[in-house]
């Protein structure tokens, strides 16, 4: 008995350990379908309330939106920079062609993102936790801000571009036209990190730099709408024995393809089971950790 404590207790302790990291990882990161996430009209801890006030101090005009549709509208308005908070919520495919002079700051937007634009980046790695990085480049707003928390996904671009922060803050210029930069961290535009070494000076350096911002304030997937069909009628069953316009050689009680009623399925097919809500509403965070809280236990 006392053998199995022994080595019992240190493989309790690691579990323990691992399972609280975990956890308190989880519970810090925050995710993009709270509808507090970088929001500009609320301040809060992860919220974005702080930023904009600072922006409407220095006489930025800020725009909320909550569609794709509507901040690609606004945005044709006139000069303006476009604000991705949450990129992977956003219908991307719909930010292309942007009036020349329109600027783009997306947040950590991730491959599958990347993949909906036309911008030729990647991501090159990313880190357990945001650190403090210098700009080691020869951007302005960069080297106005100095060190700053913001490298948490490092980015490769395929063409030329400004790379600062170790590839965390990446501006390029698409088609000639908008210019888009990718920064790899939330944390220098939420209230709870924004004083914090340099955040302040470059999240408002990266949206000062026209005098409006179209601020997309989305928390679940932007999906386009689909253009509407046009309605097929379909056509009548064929006749049966015994009605009009029958020929009187069908089989007694023989009915056509359509004759099933609504919900009906014909024997031997059965409808298609609806996806359980359950596994949809739990954040993929806490899957992950209790799919490898399983394997440790398992272990």
């Amino acid at each position: 008995m006392k053998r199995w404590l022994r080595a019992a207790i240190p493989f309790a302790a690691l579990t323990v350990l691992v399972t609280g990291t975990l956890i308190v990882h989880a519970v810090e990161t925050p995710d993009t379908g709270d509808p507090e996430y970088l929001a500009p009209d609320q301040v809060r801890e992860i919220s974005g309330g702080g930023l904009a006030e600072r922006l409407r101090a220095r006489g930025i005009r800020v725009d909320r939106v909550t569609t794709t549709d509507q901040a690609v509208d606004a945005v044709g308005d006139g000069p303006a920079t476009l604000f991705l908070p949450a990129p992977d919520l956003a219908d991307l495919t719909r930010v292309r062609g942007l009036p020349a002079g329109t600027r783009v700051v997306a947040v950590n937007p991730s491959d599958s993102a990347l993949r909906r634009t036309d911008w030729p980046l990647t991501s090159a790695g990313n880190r357990w936790t945001t650190g403090v990085q210098q700009p080691d480049c020869d951007d302005t707003v960069a080297r106005q801000a100095g060190a700053a928390a913001v490298l948490l996904t490092s980015y490769q671009p395929s063409e030329p571009a400004t790379v600062c922060y170790a590839g965390a803050l990446v501006t390029m210029q698409i088609d000639k036209s908008y210019t888009v930069t990718v920064v790899g961290s939330p944390d220098p535009f939420r209230d709870d990190r924004i004083a914090e070494h340099g955040n302040a000076a470059l999240a408002v350096g990266l949206l000062a730099q026209q005098p409006r911002v179209v601020w997309l304030d989305v928390h679940e997937r932007d999906r386009p709408v689909p253009s509407p069909t046009p309605t097929v009628q379909p056509p009548p069953p064929p006749p049966v024995s015994g009605e009009q316009g029958g020929d009187g050689e069908g089989e007694p009680g023989q009915t056509g393809p359509g004759s099933y009623p609504p919900g009906s399925y014909p024997p031997g097919k059965d409808s298609a089971s609806p996806p359980n809500p359950l596994f949809s509403a739990l954040p993929p965070a806490l899957l992950a950790t209790l799919a490898l809280l399983a394997l440790i236990l398992l272990a």
